[in-house]
């Protein structure tokens, strides 16, 4: 749930991708499993509240205060930037029409429309449609927000974790730029799974492997959030 950006404007448009979802378990080879997500690429999960893979973002029931989203949200940006996520599907609620106007680019199937991340309306870690932003980007929130919200841990120490993640993601994305060249407005997962492709086995790609098997360690220990199935 990134925040409202002070200066709002129309950002540019564009084609995104592609990170993993709200929980699915690590695979024990993490070329296998960058394997898997280039067959989700073309194979999407068919979108349902019970589904294993987040194609869309869950629910959450506690509501952070909108001070703490600002504070938080203004740090970390893992939510739309495609670290966490892959695409986000578009509910009853939400206007394609209008937020095609405001920049998003849609990806319509029948009976689905979605966007890709990273998301072109998040700049500078603020959102530039935020008082448009689509239906699930309002009920989102983190492990960190939540956590902070129950009183489960404190401002601070939350800061401290969204810092030590995005100093892990530069790691992977500079270990990946080492290897061989990715495109930056593809989601993290995707970039990997582009990374392996087109690199032989040696020790710099084992180190990329390692780096990127602890940094979805993490995203699952401290940011995902499983969605509840009925």
């Amino acid at each position: 749930m990134a925040p409202h950006s002070s200066t709002p404007s129309r950002p540019p448009g564009g084609a995104f991708s592609f990170p993993p979802s709200s929980s699915p378990p690590l695979c024990s080879s993490l070329t296998s499993w960058a394997t898997n997500f280039a067959h989700l690429k073309n194979n999407p999960p068919t979108h349902s509240r019970s589904s294993r893979f987040l194609h869309s973002h869950p629910c959450p029931v506690t509501t952070p205060s909108p001070q703490l989203t600002q504070s938080l949200c203004s740090a970390c940006g893992m939510c739309c930037d495609g670290t966490l996520f892959y695409s986000v599907v578009l509910q009853p609620e939400d206007s394609p029409r209008t937020l095609s106007s405001l920049g998003l680019t849609l990806k319509r199937k029948p009976g689905l429309t979605t966007f890709r991340q990273p998301c072109s309306a998040h700049q500078n870690n603020q959102c530039t449609i935020y008082e448009s932003r689509p239906q699930r980007c309002r009920l989102f929130n983190c492990q960190q927000l939540l956590r902070v919200a129950s009183g489960e841990t404190t401002p601070s120490a939350a800061r401290e974790t969204i810092a030590s993640t995005r100093e892990k993601i530069n790691q992977v994305i500079e270990k990946m730029e080492r290897l061989t060249e990715t495109n930056p407005n593809q989601g993290l997962t995707q970039r990997f799974s582009v990374a392996l492709a087109n690199t032989a086995p040696c020790l710099e790609r084992a180190e990329l492997e390692t780096a990127m098997r602890e940094l979805q360690q993490i995203l699952e220990k401290e940011f995902r959030v499983k969605e509840k199935t009925d």
